[in-house]
């Protein structure tokens, strides 16, 4: 064989060994960008995850699933780590595990982002012991009182404890509210362990924070009487993680206080779905507070007003706890000002119909679940939006 041949043939062989070296490293790499492995450009690229729950309150024995996920295609729950700031309390990879009494953060790690959700364990066995209140809602500023029962009576030796000061902070029972935010108010009995939800949830009245460059944040919706007076009722929504947030204005002519019941004054009100059956009501009302909601509404001179319908401007906001699988929550609207007969609200020149304090009109009705709104995170819709 000449020594060109030799020459081909060991060019040959090497060519052949390159190639197969190239398409086992290929292979090799495919496998492991599918296992997790070599993913550092996806990890780059996504830039927040977003945890199923962010708040956990357990007994200790049970077991908790949390799913970790992100707005973007590159990401790969496989590549989340977990942990927990004390695994004496809670065990995190994913599932959540109580272990004993007290408090713990899980937090899911997926390259330089994170995630966290605040767990509290109870004692399993409370002993005949329980919170007057299992969950708190308040507005900034705001005190409450919260006790522990033992066999119908209040039970005077509690150790409490705040696991955020910047939130609440309690002694003797006594709960300030200091700034917007969720924590656990633990209560230590003789060694037996009971935890509340604390919610402040930042309700003060300020409708920029809805509207901040002029235009809403939020889908809303606007009941008129244009075509007849200056009368308006104007209510943006949104659904987060915590429960639902409303807020809005209405104009109109008389205003009515200092009545003995809530809904002797004016006020606005909403009822919310639960669970496809019942219909819980709250509202917003001058010297009167729905207890398991936060609450702002406060009625002034319109400077703006245009004629004897509109001397008076009310703002108003409303947060309810609410926490649920579905992306939307079902809610009606209504605004009274007693005294003030008018024909149902109507959107444009639709025709007056029986007159009543109450403004409302289809979709706002608060007694009829039929007719009440789908409200998602980014605002109100009448019927349910599609699923692409």
């Amino acid at each position: 064989m000449s020594e060109i041949m030799k020459f081909k043939n060991v060019l040959i062989i090497f060519l052949l060994i390159f190639i197969n070296l190239f398409m086992f490293a290929a292979c090799e790499a495919k496998k492991n960008s599918e296992n997790g492995e070599n993913s550092e450009k996806p990890i780059e690229q996504v830039t927040n995850i977003y945890l199923s729950k962010d708040f956990l309150i357990m007994q200790e024995g049970e077991i908790e699933k949390i799913d970790v996920s992100a707005n973007s295609p590159d990401f790969d729950v496989r590549l989340a780590t977990w942990s927990s700031s004390s695994e004496s309390v809670v065990v995190a990879a994913g599932t959540v595990i109580a272990v004993a009494p007290g408090y713990a953060e899980v937090t899911a790690e997926y390259g330089n982002v994170r995630a966290v959700c605040k767990v509290g364990v109870s004692s399993k066995n409370s002993g005949g012991f329980s919170l007057s209140a299992e969950q708190i809602v308040l507005d900034e500023g705001q005190e409450s009182a919260v006790s522990v029962i033992y066999e119908g009576q209040k039970y005077p030796n509690v150790a409490w404890r705040s696991y955020d000061a910047g939130v609440v902070q309690v002694e003797n029972g006594k709960v300030c509210a200091f700034g917007a935010g969720e924590t656990i108010l633990q209560a230590d009995v003789h060694g037996i362990v009971l935890q509340a939800n604390v919610i402040v949830a930042g309700v003060d009245g300020n409708l920029k924070e809805w509207y901040p460059d002029g235009e809403p944040l939020y889908r809303g919706v606007e009941l008129s009487d244009l075509a007849h007076s200056e009368r308006r009722f104007v209510v943006y929504a949104r659904k987060t993680d915590k429960g639902l947030y409303l807020g809005g204005s209405a104009w109109h002519a008389t205003y009515v206080s200092g009545k003995s019941l809530w809904h002797q004054n004016t006020n606005f009100e909403a009822q919310v779905l639960y669970d496809n059956i019942s219909l819980i009501q709250y509202y917003a009302s001058e010297g009167f507070r729905t207890a398991a909601a936060s609450t702002y509404i406060k009625t002034y001179p319109n400077t703006e007003a245009k004629s004897e319908y509109d001397l008076y401007r009310t703002d108003f906001e409303l947060f309810i706890p609410y926490v649920t699988t579905e992306d939307f929550i079902r809610c009606g609207v209504a605004f009274k000002t007693p005294g003030e007969q008018i024909a149902m609200l109507r959107g444009g020149d639709a025709p007056f119909i029986s007159k009543s304090d109450w403004w409302w009109v289809d979709l706002h009705c608060p007694s009829n679940a039929a007719e009440l709104y789908y409200i998602y995170d980014d605002g109100i819709y009448e019927t349910a939006k599609e699923v692409a």
